[in-house]
This record gives structure tokens, sequence and C-alpha cells, in this order.
């Protein structure tokens, strides 16, 4: 039987934890499938990557500290459960996070609202994440390292899918 686990940075040894529950699942033949989000990079503020600003050429300092930590906790989390989880998911769902975590978004401004209600990961920022956990993790461990989906969700103008004729994909 296989379990998703999603891992969240909480406290100062969290990874302790997290060591106790998967040899728990582990003892009982459970198959893990480890999912490293945003949760476990201290509290920056994500809402860097809603703008189109295309990586790396016009990356700020900010983005690129927030990208580093998140690679280098991506790779720690491997590294410490290899042999033990094999399989790891990057950003489950990066075109769904949009306004529910933005406190007072009735008070923003107009364009301030409508940067908020793109999604938190754009595209071009997905995928320059997604290449450097690669070359980082792919090199040195035996894991399949798996995107997180787009969601595609109509319901919230938020398609995940492609621009008829234009041929790149968009989620806003």
């Amino acid at each position: 039987m296989w379990l998703r686990l999603n891992f969240v940075r909480i406290g100062d040894h969290w990874l302790d934890r997290y060591d106790k529950i998967v040899d728990q699942f582990l003892a009982h033949d459970m198959r893990i499938y480890g999912t490293v989000g945003h949760e476990v990079v201290h509290a920056e503020d994500m809402n860097i990557f809603r703008d189109f600003n295309p990586p790396p050429a016009n990356m700020t300092d900010q983005q690129r500290r927030w990208i580093e930590n998140y690679v280098d906790t991506f790779d720690e989390i491997v590294h410490r459960f290899e042999g033990r989880i094999h399989v790891f998911e990057s950003f489950n769902e990066p075109d769904d996070w949009q306004i529910g975590s933005v406190a007072g978004f009735e008070d923003l401004s107009e364009h301030e609202k409508a940067r908020y209600k793109r999604p938190i990961v754009q595209p071009k920022w997905f995928a320059e994440m997604l290449h450097r956990i690669y070359q980082r993790v792919h090199s040195s461990v035996d894991v399949t390292l798996v995107s997180g989906p787009v969601t595609g969700n109509w319901g919230n103008s938020n398609s995940g899918g492609w621009v008829s004729g234009r041929g790149h994909p968009v989620w806003s």
C-alpha cells in the first residue's frame, strides 16, 4: 500500500519526527510517496513567484535565496530518507495556491487583488525550481523525482492548461 507524506517544517527537530513517522509506516509494509512543498522553507513571502518576470535573468535576491533554501531542504530530505522513501514530489498543485492565504484580501487595491488572483507560482518559476532540484538531487541519489501536478481548476479561472495557438502553458 502507498501513502503520501507531506513534509512540513515545524520546530527545530522536525526531521527527527519524520524519521519516526517513516519508520512506523515502513514497519507496517507501507510505501511512501514524499511531497516536499513550500511548507519546508521558513516563512518567506511566497508571493514573490506570482509575477511573470522570467527566471533567472530577472531573479531578485529574495527569489534566489528562497529557491536555494528550497532546493537545499529538498536535497536534505531526499538524502536523509534515502533507501526508505524512493519517490519525491515537488510542489503539489502550484497553480492552485491562490487568494485563501492572503490576509485582508478585501482591503487590497484592485491592482493587488489582480496580482493575488494569479497562481502563487508562475510556470516559468516552477520550471526553474524543478530544474534546480533535478540538477542537485538526481545525480547523487537513486530516487524518482515527480513534478507536482497542476489542477486545471476552471472554477477559479485557473486553467492549468495550454493557450490555444501559442504553445506555452499558462496558469492564469
